[in-house]
């Protein structure tokens, strides 16, 4: 989870991360497939909230950081620049540059 605020990710991303989480946390509290407990009443019995939950968070937390600092930042730079110009449209050609 070290600088998972700066990850990106997906909505399936997200889905696969807590997928992970709830089958490591099934196995660590010995519940049988067969038991059909909900994934919810997994992470109430844990004590713990899911890991896209606890990275939304976290992201929010040191976005708020980073507005907090100066104007004439970097990281400020980083979060407002945008790129100047267009890109053709469609797919990008497949082609080796040859050097000389």
């Amino acid at each position: 989870m070290y600088g998972c605020e700066t990850w990106s990710r997906t909505k399936g991303d997200e889905n696969k991360i807590d997928v992970f989480q709830s089958r490591c946390l099934r196995q660590i509290l010995r519940v049988k497939w067969s038991d059909r407990i909900t994934n919810s009443k997994v992470l109430e019995t844990a004590r713990m909230e899911t890991i896209s939950c606890i990275i939304r968070k976290r992201r929010w937390k040191y976005i708020g950081h980073i507005l907090r600092k100066e104007a004439d930042s970097d990281c400020i730079t980083a979060l407002t620049w945008a790129p100047e110009g267009n890109r053709r449209q469609g797919r990008p050609q497949n082609h080796l540059e040859k050097n000389g």
